[in-house]
């Protein structure tokens, strides 16, 4: 018990032994308690739950001041000889004695006595004990946990707190009166306090009075009576009847490779009833707000390891339910908000107790397909590349939520887009500085290279004068943008138009063409078949795909956020062939023509198309076509070429390209040489043969031999 008393007693007793002429005696044994007779009234005002105001009203038949025992008319006349100083100390530990039996160890700060004025001026008659004489003594009481019976340390901020978010507060009294005292005791309520329940006490009609009247006029021991209230507050800044969470979702592009998902899992009021037991002192709560939940961590009431147990069940029936609606397989790295629980920077005020900071678990992931089975990657390129794409809660499903939710999508370029529980997700995700195309751009440059010339020996030996040229021809598709549906075929919540290169590129990167992308090659494949086929006039021609050139053309900056045509896709088809022309030649004057050739050349609907046939150096080239488009032209090498163009509004047109070639004298010997090489080989083998012939006719005859036989050896020898 804190009690601030000392100095006013000391100053009380300072006056007493100043008036000598009070008949006091220090000796003798002091009582239990004094013989006095006094009506009070101890009236409280509830200033919170846990503080009072108080405001003593003692009226004072006798009193007994060191054993002498003083009435009322003689009191007062003590008084008017300036002694009163002695009765305003005893009063003062009258009272603090009856307090301290009331509030065991609570703090009781009380003021100095003082007296009524209008009762110390009634003459004195034949009743020493009537009227009697009126002290009043103002202070205040703040509970204890011990006068809760409990052992929170901080028990004012705990049952303030719990007031305020509609908690009753029990209140258990053993009221006391001294031998020959009667005592009032009142409790006035407030406003914003509410009496729940009272025992052994009258209430007032408008219930802001609850008094208990202990009469003990008579009695000779001490009196006490037990009685209890119950309060509430009237309107408490929080009170819930249901756990409140809320989650808070964030669908995050702007890292555009991915979909980072960002959940924070608000939680405003949570039902502790499992894991918390309250004294008995409070009842009437069950779901706490998140300020509520950190009074009572604070208070001991709750453990971390329990909160977070209770959280984790919250978070993961949020996360079930979440991963069944978007029907997405998602990993969540997960961890409660310690800046919302034992971090919190104000973790609560017990007169205003909130939700605000919630109690916050918060988990983070990543999706690679967001929408439908289409990458966050592919969605934001088409979107940058001009294309609008509608979401609704068929692509976004979060109705299996139990909890309400606020969503947000975040795009790259800085819009959001948000939606909750109460509203259909119905939006519309566009890039104003997209470039919009309208129209496809596509060009095919046909280029037929004429590599090398030469005579036809068999031809020669049989009679005829023909050269066999070598032809590469290359067809490249060169695809700016493309009209998307003859590329792919796109979900109906994707409007798109044209697809640009860029996004090309993009698609086959994310795989949303690897159905397409073989059937898309090969019909381009026979297209360029069938012209390099009405080109040549060659059928069974063998049409390959540069597979090289077009991989090389798919590499880009991989920029989303600028798609566009600047850089075409190439797809570039190639093959080979031999041709036969007739030539004419002669050597005065010294010339090799090889005349009447042609090529039929033919438009492709929205398409600019340009065949260009190139030659070998030191060809002279003659040309016309029957459209007049043909022009000719010079490589940077010095090979000469043909070149005809067609557009893509020409619609289908056709010409024939007629030409004619006369060979450089280098050239025709070149040309010539095979055959030069072989007659000189020839002449060289019969000069060879004719010689040898003649050398054998010049040789002179060698002597006939005949072999002897042993008889004529014989002979000889004889």
């Amino acid at each position: 018990m804190v009690v601030k008393r000392v100095l006013i007693l000391t100053f009380i007793l300072l006056m007493v032994s100043l008036s000598p002429s009070l008949p006091f005696s220090t000796s003798g044994k002091a009582q239990e308690y004094s013989t006095s007779w006094v009506d009070a009234t101890f009236e409280f005002r509830f200033l919170n739950g846990t503080h009072l105001d108080l405001k003593l009203k003692l009226d004072v038949h006798n009193m007994t001041v060191y054993n002498r025992i003083y009435g009322a008319d003689e009191i007062r006349e003590m008084y008017h000889q300036g002694e009163g100083a002695a009765f305003r100390a005893k009063i003062f530990d009258y009272s603090i004695e009856v307090l301290d039996k009331v509030f065991d160890n609570c703090k009781i700060n009380l003021g100095i006595p003082y007296e009524d004025s209008s009762t110390l001026n009634i003459p004195k008659d034949s009743d020493l004990y009537n009227p009697p004489l009126t002290f009043y003594i103002d202070g205040n009481v703040t509970l204890s946990s011990n006068f809760f019976g409990s052992d929170i340390e901080n028990i004012q901020d705990f049952v303030n707190g719990l007031l305020d978010i509609g908690a009753r507060i029990r209140y258990d009294f053993s009221f006391f009166a001294p031998p020959l005292w009667n005592i009032s005791y009142v409790f006035k309520i407030p406003d914003y306090l509410s009496v729940k329940e009272i025992n052994r006490g009258d209430i007032s009609i408008d219930g802001k009075e609850v008094v208990w009247k202990i009469q003990n006029h008579n009695g000779k021991d001490g009196k006490v009576r037990d009685g209890y209230l119950v309060i509430e507050k009237v309107n408490p800044t929080s009170y819930f009847e249901e756990e409140s969470i809320n989650a808070n979702i964030t669908f995050d592009m702007s890292e555009i490779e991915t979909t980072l998902l960002e959940v924070s899992l608000d939680i405003k009021s949570l039902d502790v009833s499992n894991v918390v037991s309250f004294p008995d002192f409070v009842d009437g709560i069950q779901f706490l707000p998140s300020d509520g939940i950190r009074l009572l961590i604070e208070n001991g009431l709750i453990s971390l390891d329990d909160l977070q147990s209770l959280l984790e069940d919250k978070w993961l029936k949020f996360e079930r339910d979440f991963i069944s609606s978007l029907g997405k397989n998602i990993t969540f790295d997960v961890y409660v908000d310690a800046n919302t629980t034992t971090n919190c920077s104000q973790p609560y005020n017990t007169s205003y107790m909130d939700t605000d900071p919630p109690l916050v678990v918060k988990g983070t992931g990543k999706i690679e397909k967001l929408l439908d089975n289409i990458s966050t990657r592919a969605v934001l390129g088409i979107i940058y590349s001009g294309g609008n794409v509608r979401i609704n809660k068929d692509l976004i499903d979060l109705s299996k939520l139990e909890y309400p939710f606020e969503a947000k999508i975040i795009l790259p370029y800085g819009e959001n887009y948000s939606w909750n529980r109460s509203e259909d997700l119905n939006i519309s995700l566009s890039y104003d500085f997209a470039l919009n195309y309208t129209t496809e751009k596509k060009e095919r440059l046909v280029e037929i290279y004429v590599k090398d010339i030469n005579l036809d020996l068999l031809d020669i030996v049989t009679g005829k004068s023909n050269v066999v040229s070598r032809l590469d021809i290359r067809d490249d598709l060169i695809i700016y943008r493309i009209h998307a549906h003859s590329l792919l075929s796109l979900p109906d919540w994707i409007d798109l138009e044209i697809i640009n290169s860029d996004l090309f590129r993009l698609l086959i990167e994310e795989g949303l063409l690897d159905a397409e992308l073989d059937g898309f090659l090969k019909e381009r494949l026979n297209l360029s078949n069938d012209l390099m086929v009405s080109l040549v006039k060659q059928n069974n021609l063998k049409t390959y795909l540069d597979e090289k050139t077009f991989e090389e053309s798919l590499s880009w900056d991989r920029d989303i956020k600028k798609m566009s045509d600047e850089k075409p896709i190439s797809i570039p088809f190639f093959s080979t062939v031999t041709k036969k022309s007739k030539f004419s030649f002669s050597i005065i004057p010294f010339s090799f023509t090889i005349m009447n050739e042609s090529f039929d050349c033919f438009s492709v609907p929205g398409e600019n198309v340009t065949y260009r046939f190139i030659f070998p150096k030191g060809v002279e080239v003659k040309f016309n076509d029957s459209l007049g488009r043909c022009k000719g032209g010079v490589l940077d090498d010095g090979r000469k070429y043909i070149e005809i163009k067609f557009f893509e509004n020409d619609g289908l047109v056709a010409t024939t390209v007629y030409y004619s070639l006369r060979l450089s004298p280098l050239m025709i010997i070149l040309l010539f040489l095979p055959i030069i090489i072989m007659i000189l080989v020839i002449v060289i083998i019969v000069s060879i043969l004719v010689l040898m012939g003649r050398r054998r006719k010049l040789r002179p005859k060698v002597p006939e031999y005949r072999e002897i036989s042993d008889e004529q050896t014989s002979n000889f020898r004889q």
